[in-house]
């Protein structure tokens, strides 16, 4: 009789379970962040360091930007699925994807295919649109640009993109391993800073303007019209003047007080028409015509609220860090009235709304001596430069030191 040891190795190969991978996914290279294109396939570069690089903001949203993921699989088999969502929480919980109030929604029309490296285009669009959704998940549709403009409020909201594992009733796989990578999502750029106000320098302005509370804002833009070093030498923009319907394509000459509007051909000398009176200014590029000079400052393209977008980057004069409220804007024209107006843009480059504008004039700034020497005065000064007085120390602070001395003089005599 022959022994039965022969079938047991048998019987343990039956016996013995087939081992079961679990099914990962690993985001390339190393899980670092996704390329960025454009629908034609052109790349796009990350931002500045300072500027959160990889975030979505309203120009990646409006260009219709796309994220490409690339990744590797492992573990997978016939009957599973790797979908890819997208939403403000963990849309690895069957919950938050299938319920009355999700908070995920698919960003892609099917399933991805599975394959050991797989590359995944997401439109920044249908990652944008996530931040507002709300109800159960409908099937995938492509969110339209207009999702760009749904923002109401500043700041950066942080949208999770979910590569989960699915069975075939779309729940997770228990044991799976799924990826996600956090989107930060900011379309709307910080609230208008108030108005600015300026102060008169030769050929210069020294502006400030309220501090602004905003945690996400990064710096601010100065906008001036006509922009410095370009007065009147922009012919594209014809000014009417409304009493003799004359034009001039290059700059104009305002004088409120009176109504009348002249040109002067040779602006760059700063000549004016001798017929017209000392309160006139001039005005630029895209000056108003003299029917609505009072009304407000002289500027077609400098309005209160209108979006940088629109704004050519040439009226850009000045910048300064979010820690900053004043600035001066030197290289001016005297007598020539400048619009300037403020703006603000945030870590994602959102340029918010610019300010109410305020105009000003950079004129020469008249000294006591100055005007004591035109009126006659024969006296240098230089007794008091001698002990370390300017010369052109301003009146008002010379009439008060005057006021004083004589005050102290008369208390000595008593």
């Amino acid at each position: 009789m022959r022994a039965p040891y022969p079938a047991i190795p048998l019987l343990l190969t039956l016996a013995w379970p087939t081992p079961v991978f679990a099914q990962t996914i690993n985001l390339q290279p190393g899980g670092l962040a996704p390329t960025r294109t454009l629908p034609s396939g052109a790349s796009v570069s990350p931002r500045d360091q300072n500027k959160t690089p990889l975030g979505i903001n309203y120009s990646d949203c409006i260009s219709d930007l796309r994220l490409t993921f690339s990744a590797t699989l492992t573990g997978f088999t016939s009957g599973q699925q790797l979908q890819a969502w997208a939403g403000t929480l963990d849309c690895r919980v069957n919950e938050n994807r299938q319920s009355q109030t999700a908070k995920c929604w698919p960003v892609l029309a099917q399933s991805i295919g599975l394959q050991a490296n797989i590359s995944v285009d997401i439109r920044a669009q249908d990652i944008v649109s996530r931040i507002l959704d709300s109800g159960p998940a409908p099937t995938y549709t492509p969110a339209p640009s207009t999702v760009c403009s749904r923002q109401t409020t500043a700041g950066a909201t942080n949208v999770g993109v979910y590569f989960v594992w699915l069975d075939g009733a779309l729940n997770a796989l228990s044991g799976a391993t799924s990826a996600v990578y956090n989107v930060p999502v900011s379309t709307r750029g910080p609230d208008a800073p108030g108005a600015p106000s300026a102060g008169v320098e030769d050929t210069a302005l020294l502006i400030s303007w309220p501090t602004v509370s905003d945690p996400n804002m990064l710096g601010f833009r100065v906008y001036c019209d006509p922009p410095p070093g370009q007065e009147g030498v922009d012919a594209s923009v014809v000014t009417t003047d409304a009493q003799t319907g004359s034009t001039d394509a290059t700059m104009t000459l305002v004088c409120p007080d009176t109504g009348v509007t002249l040109a002067d051909s040779s602006v760059e000398d700063g000549a004016s028409d001798a017929s017209v009176d000392s309160g006139c200014y001039w005005i630029g590029m895209n000056a108003v015509d003299s029917s609505v000079v009072g009304s407000g400052c002289p500027s077609r393209v400098l309005l209160s609220g209108v979006d940088q977008a629109s704004i050519d980057p040439k009226y850009i004069c000045g910048s300064a860090d979010r820690t900053q409220a004043e600035m001066r804007l030197g290289g001016l024209k005297n007598n020539v009235m400048y619009t300037i107006a403020i703006a603000a843009y945030d870590v994602l480059d959102n340029a918010g709304p610019i300010s109410a504008p305020t105009c000003e004039m950079p004129g020469a700034v008249v000294s006591f001596w100055k005007v004591y020497r035109d009126a006659g005065g024969l006296a240098g000064g230089c007794a008091l430069e001698g002990v370390g007085l300017p010369a052109d120390v301003p009146i008002g602070l010379l009439v008060l030191a005057g006021a004083t001395f004589g005050l102290v003089r008369r208390r000595r005599a008593r």
